[in-house]
């Protein structure tokens, strides 16, 4: 608004949190033309946070204390003893978030990140705890069935693994290229419509789910647009907005999600998010 001159020489750093096409080194730029200190709060934390972000796009969800400070001490290019003063007041404000690992050893997150990692365990642990019973007598029916139509006999672990994820809430079917797990797919999906279950399927990319829909006969789409995606293309992760949470979750008694190691963390935050009570969750990759 009208204040738009006199927030921003106050602070650049607020425009990466407003505006997407911004970075920390946009921001930057205007911060050292405008006279903004090296070692200024708002610097030293956009810096810190910069930094958490460049290590999330290289897989790391946190990072260990001491390689966070050197990291951002040399992004900042300023002493590491103001890095660690600004985490501590960061981390009181919740910016960031401290914890103590496995190890002893001080780590770090975004905060975004942490509290998406905790839900995560908690959803995961919660939808694991239900058991289900099935009727043998159909499961068996329904192999001998998916065996004539597919031509396609299965073995014994593929047997255990249909049964396994008929009983369980949560159930993770995992092997190499040209294991079986798409044929385990095909049989649960026949499996679960003999119970009249309504299935789900989904994976993280477009190709992925069209494999998933040539292979099982039964339309698959991606998680984004599974999860009804409605937010902006930006690459900030935190903006993710998806119709289907919570207050909205998907119709399903059944979802299973192919490729299941490509998922990041934040896509698996909002994809649990969107799980109905009791639903059975089968994970493959």
């Amino acid at each position: 608004g009208g204040n738009a001159v006199s927030v921003i020489e106050k602070n650049p750093y607020i425009l990466i949190d407003d505006l997407p096409e911004v970075g920390f080194k946009t921001a930057d730029k205007i911060g050292k033309t405008i006279g903004i200190l090296y070692d200024d709060s708002s610097r030293v934390y956009a810096g810190v946070i910069h930094t958490l972000k460049m290590a999330l796009q290289s897989g790391h969800v946190y990072l260990p204390y001491e390689i966070l400070v050197n990291e951002a001490a040399n992004v900042l290019q300023i002493d590491s003893k103001k890095v660690e003063s600004a985490l501590d007041e960061m981390d009181i404000l919740c910016k960031i978030i401290i914890r103590i690992d496995d190890n002893n050893n001080k780590i770090v997150y975004l905060n975004y990140m942490f509290y998406s990692e905790e839900f995560i365990a908690k959803k995961l642990i919660e939808i694991g705890s239900y058991n289900y019973n099935i009727d043998e007598k159909n499961l068996n029916l329904c192999i001998e069935q998916f065996s004539k139509f597919s031509g396609y006999e299965l073995d014994e672990n593929q047997i255990a693994a249909v049964r396994q994820a008929g009983e369980n809430g949560l159930t993770i079917i995992t092997g190499g290229p040209g294991t079986g797990k798409t044929s385990i797919i095909r049989a649960l999906v026949h499996f679960f419509t003999s119970c009249k279950k309504k299935c789900l399927l989904a994976a993280p990319t477009g190709r992925a789910a069209k494999r998933m829909t040539e292979s099982c006969g039964v339309q698959a789409k991606t998680i984004h647009r599974m999860l009804e995606f409605s937010g902006d293309e930006s690459d900030d992760d935190s903006k993710l907005i998806f119709k289907r949470d919570e207050e909205n979750p998907l119709d399903a008694d059944a979802v299973i999600i192919d490729e299941i190691s490509m998922v990041d963390t934040h896509l698996m935050y909002h994809l649990l998010k969107a799980m109905p009570h009791q639903v059975q969750l089968i994970l493959v990759g």
